[in-house]
């Protein structure tokens, strides 16, 4: 378990970063990141602030997740982070499911680049983050 735990961490602290990457004028990658309708126009377009908001939320991720080591028991009830880390899990199989238009499983638009990297790539990691989280929760003792 500790392994699976410690792969989700690492995994949340590189989107994270590639998110701070991003909210600092990087470029690379972003393109295939960015939502776009069939004419290719973005439908998402997030400011800096959003961006870095999302890093957060992803280191957020992070320190969850790896609490499940138990760093902080003295600190916090670790059954407040089994909780908190199965809600991450759902978070992520909502992701994979969608929003019926641009992202998920459920995505109309599915001829654009982001499209075919959310499928390729977006989706299969989310489906993994979402279900090794939940697998971390319900595995571990109260």
């Amino acid at each position: 378990m500790i392994i699976l735990i410690l792969i989700n961490t690492v995994v949340f602290l590189l989107l994270a970063l590639l998110h701070i990457y991003w909210a600092m004028g990087g470029k690379k990658h972003l393109d295939d990141a960015i939502p776009v309708d069939s004419t290719e126009k973005i439908v998402i377009n997030p400011s800096r602030a959003a961006t870095l908001f999302v890093a957060l939320i992803l280191l957020l991720f992070a320190v969850i997740t790896l609490e499940n080591i138990g760093f902080f028991d003295e600190v916090i009830n670790r059954k407040y982070i089994h909780d908190a880390t199965l809600f991450v899990g759902i978070i992520f199989i909502i992701r994979v499911i969608g929003d019926f238009k641009f992202v998920g499983i459920t995505k109309c638009i599915k001829g654009t680049k982001f499209a075919v990297k959310d499928s390729q790539v977006y989706i299969p990691l989310c489906l993994m983050l979402g279900v090794s989280n939940i697998i971390i929760a319900l595995c571990q003792k109260h």
